[in-house]
């Protein structure tokens, strides 16, 4: 074998290796590209779901607290009532974030990450 049979078939293995970290840089970015598409389409749905589900809870709520607002004979002692039941509803989840909500979270996005 003489030098210029080995100077081509060294080029051609550079060239052969530069296409291939290309290929594997842009495979990366399409992976990369999917799970953020995946991501955003699950979070938007959430976002969606948990939005019916606050309208809902808010109509509940009025009906709720017109209801107990008639037991005791007056609507603003009702949404009263109805307004210390949330603030206890309220810091029990504030001294339960992280256990129920943060932790969670951060698991589900790293499960998301590393599928």
């Amino acid at each position: 074998m003489n030098n210029t049979d080995k100077e081509t078939s060294l080029e051609g293995l550079f060239e052969k290796t530069t296409e291939y970290f290309d290929t594997q840089i842009e495979l990366t970015k399409l992976k990369a590209i999917k799970k953020v598409a995946i991501f955003s389409a699950n979070a938007f749905a959430k976002i969606i779901i948990a939005f019916f589900i606050l309208l809902i809870i808010f109509m509940l709520s009025i009906a709720l607290g017109l209801w107990i607002g008639n037991l005791l004979g007056a609507a603003y002692l009702g949404f009263f009532a109805l307004a210390i039941f949330y603030s206890i509803v309220l810091a029990v989840i504030y001294f339960n974030k992280n256990k129920w909500f943060v932790t969670p979270f951060v698991n589900e996005i790293l499960k998301k990450i590393n599928e």
